[in-house]
């Protein structure tokens, strides 16, 4: 029975690694469809991607449900004007279960905003953040966002990066 350790094991591997791929793929496609919806500023849409038990953690400590970021995306979403062309990178993605993935994202989006001075202007961002993803039957769709790096998120209005924002005060 010992010569057939390394082959089961080798099988199993080979069966974990076809599981992640095939996760990572459905994900991928998952955010090709979220960057089509938020480019489209289709509301409904970025909200059939997120579980009904949606939520977010920040950095400081706040914690949102659905319903707060499905306002919050509602609002985004009518102050910012096309075009908006947003991009979700897969930096990283670690399989917890068949049916949940840590994946951590470099999110990058611009739109035309308007600003204090009355002008629309090009308002640009990106921010790496960790998104915890579920298998459903619905496909996979995002249950968790948190691990927001906001310290290191860079901005650019019209093209020109803006200064980080100062450390909060402890």
């Amino acid at each position: 029975m010992k010569p057939l350790r390394l082959p089961m094991l080798l099988f199993l591997a080979a069966a974990c690694a076809t599981a992640a791929g095939d996760a990572r793929r459905a994900i991928r496609a998952q955010y090709d469809a979220l960057e089509r919806a938020f480019d489209s500023r289709n509301v409904d849409a970025v909200l059939a991607l997120r579980h009904p038990q949606f939520e977010t953690f920040g950095p400081n400590g706040q914690h949102d449900d659905y319903a707060h970021m499905a306002e919050y995306t509602r609002q985004w979403l009518a102050n910012n004007q096309p075009p908006i062309e947003s991009h979700f990178t897969i930096e990283s993605m670690e399989m917890r279960s068949p049916d949940e993935a840590a994946v951590r994202v470099l999110q990058r989006v611009s739109r035309y905003q308007q600003r204090p001075d009355g002008k629309l202007h090009r308002v640009e961002h990106e921010v790496r953040q960790r998104e915890t993803w579920v298998r459903t039957d619905r496909g996979w769709l995002i249950r968790k966002v948190d691990e927001i790096d906001l310290a290191h998120r860079k901005r650019w209005i019209d093209g020109v990066l803006e200064a980080p924002a100062p450390p909060p005060a402890q």
